[in-house]
């Protein structure tokens, strides 16, 4: 009876110690309880982007649960929450609408809340992406005032005190991008990386991500086999605080920018052997990553090196070949052109014919060309025509020259086309009658045409008819001019007066150089 305020009178009686006893009206005020505010707020993430953490770019929906825990009701109450720094409200997300002023800040106009009641104000923000360096967390308060209360202030329900802003840890990194390409600056003008030559390097480091990338260092050891070119390095931001190796110092570099460094190595005029690329790699790291290794963005393969291939030029070696030149037509005299190492860039030679003892246009066909190899290939052939003949002669020689090499070093300058001689030719000689007293002429032939002297011996000898007496006995030697094919031996007969049977007597023929005899005799008669 006594929970509706007013004043009531109570009869108070009072028992001494002699067991007298007296009563009397007493007034009792009964006053109403105060009204008592809490606002407990709570977040909850929407993960937007699957990653399992709450990262910029994801939702928070704030929950603030307002109560009064008091014996009497609050009038003119008004909730104002600010939207938290680094987020943005979402449209259309603050409940309850009917009783919304405003959703930036969340303002909502509560005209009374009944002892023991409870509203529920709701609200969703959108976290900024990207967010400022160093950014870890997004804190958010808000305020209830009402007629005749002080101001109370929300609290997070999972933290010890009694007014704690509501904390929400934001997981941001930045992703950072290091490039590095080379490219050539020909010192000698052939196309290809030669000692002496230069290389400029350039690095492109970017930054992706959900926030910016603080306190970076660059690190780019100059590549082995070259020297820093004096003057050549530069940046687009950051500084350079060392150079050998090259240290590049960035500061902040925001989501979604760049800087570049830009640097020139010469290679080394004496080269080791066997090394046969530049390799370089550099690294990055900053305070929220760890170190990562530069890429090669010519290649498919992740945080490769940067390779520049040298060209180191092979030596060509020409074999010298020898053929039989054939009787007719022609036949080809292939050369054979080998490298030591494949190249990497086409390399080429020209090649022409020239004669040695052999004549062009009568023993082969004089000609000329360029032979181009490929990279990876090591052997090339030239073909040569041959021209045939039916002459007998000596093995011949014609050269191939070569000259003009590109990308490459001779072993060889020329290699000897051998023409083996292939023909033969054979003295034939024929019997023959005189009569006595007069000479009997031999003819000898040769069968074939000889380009070279061919000398035959010959002697008389004996059959029926005798030296002295019926000859005169006698020897010598016949040669052959070149390409002269018929000769003739004369042998003196003797008339003796004396009538006799015919009688015979025979020349013997021997060869002395490359002729066959099939019949090495001859009979007069």
């Amino acid at each position: 009876a006594w929970s509706v305020p007013g004043t009531y009178v109570v009869e108070v009686c009072v028992t001494d110690d002699d067991g007298g006893t007296g009563c009397d009206a007493l007034d009792v005020e009964v006053l109403t309880a105060p009204p008592q505010l809490a606002a407990a707020k709570t977040a909850t993430a929407i993960d937007r982007d699957g990653d399992d953490r709450v990262s910029p770019g994801d939702d928070l929906v704030y929950r603030v649960e307002i109560a009064n825990s008091g014996g009497s009701a609050v009038t003119g109450l008004t909730f104002t929450d600010p939207i938290p720094a680094h987020a943005r409200v979402v449209p259309g997300s603050v409940t309850p609408s009917l009783l919304a002023l405003s959703e930036d800040p969340v303002t909502i106009s509560i005209p009374e809340l009944a002892p023991g009641a409870a509203l529920v104000v709701q609200f969703a923000v959108t976290i900024d992406s990207p967010l400022p360096p160093g950014v870890r967390e997004i804190v958010n308060s808000g305020t209830l005032v009402s007629d005749g209360s002080p101001p109370v202030l929300t609290d997070d329900p999972a933290l010890p005190g009694s007014s704690d802003p509501t904390r929400v840890p934001v997981a941001a990194r930045p992703t950072l991008t290091l490039a590095k390409s080379a490219s050539l600056v020909d010192r000698d003008d052939n196309g290809v990386p030669t000692p002496g030559d230069e290389i400029e390097w350039r690095l492109e480091l970017s930054a992706a991500g959900t926030t910016a990338a603080t306190g970076l260092v660059v690190t780019d050891p100059v590549p082995g086999f070259t020297a820093l070119v004096a003057g050549s390095t530069s940046v687009s931001g950051g500084s350079l605080v060392g150079l050998d190796p090259i240290v590049w110092a960035i500061e902040t570099l925001e989501v979604g920018a760049s800087v570049e460094l830009v640097f020139r190595t010469a290679i080394d005029l004496a080269l080791p052997s066997g090394v046969e690329e530049i390799v370089n790699q550099a690294s990055v790291a900053s305070l929220e990553t760890d170190g990562q290794l530069s890429d090669d963005p010519a290649t498919p393969e992740p945080a490769d090196p940067t390779r520049v291939p040298f060209h180191v030029a092979p030596t060509l070696t020409a074999a010298g070949v020898a053929v039989l030149e054939g009787g007719t037509g022609t036949v080809p005299v292939v050369f054979e052109l080998t490298l030591d190492r494949a190249a990497t860039v086409p390399v080429s030679v020209d090649w022409t014919t020239s004669g040695g003892t052999a004549t062009a246009g009568e023993d082969f066909v004089a000609s000329a060309g360029t032979v181009t190899f490929a990279p990876g290939e090591v052997t090339a052939s030239v073909v040569i025509q041959v021209l045939g003949d039916a002459v007998v002669e000596a093995d011949e020689v014609f050269l191939l020259e070569l000259s003009n090499p590109e990308l490459l070093s001779l072993a060889t300058a020329t290699a000897e086309g051998t023409l083996l001689n292939d023909d033969t030719t054979a003295v034939v000689v024929g019997d023959l009658t005189v009569a006595e007293g007069e000479s009997a002429q031999f003819t000898l032939a040769l069968s074939a045409p000889s380009a070279l002297p061919v000398a035959v011996d010959w002697v008389t000898a004996d059959l029926s008819a005798t030296a002295g007496v019926d000859y005169q006995a006698a020897s010598g030697s016949v040669t052959f001019a070149p390409l002269v094919t018929s000769a003739a031996i004369a042998v003196a007969t003797i008339d003796d007066a004396l009538v006799d049977s015919d009688e015979s007597f025979r020349i013997l023929l021997t060869s002395a150089g490359p002729v066959g005899l099939p019949d090495p005799e001859a009979v007069a008669t």
